[in-house]
């Protein structure tokens, strides 16, 4: 699949890695620390920004339960869509 590369996703897309470098670097300074899975408990968990603008705002998730709240994401799009 490609990705869309219009002006729209473009921007939306550097909001998104700049969440993600601001996390990274929070992590190794110490001013964020992974939890384990909100869900399961389970570690390691990967972090989740439900707003990529609030970008120390993390969820921390297991590999199962981030894809399934996003899956989960994409069928309430599909659903609201139709």
């Amino acid at each position: 699949m490609t990705r869309c590369r219009c002006k729209a996703c473009v921007d939306k897309d550097a909001v998104k890695e700049a969440a993600w470098k601001l996390t990274h670097k929070a992590i190794a300074g110490g001013l964020l620390t992974r939890g384990p899975c909100e869900e399961c408990g389970k570690t390691p968990a990967e972090g989740h920004h439900d707003d990529y603008e609030k970008p120390l705002s993390v969820r921390w998730l297991c590999r199962l339960h981030h894809k399934g709240h996003h899956a989960a994401q994409r069928r309430a799009k599909a659903a609201a869509a139709s």
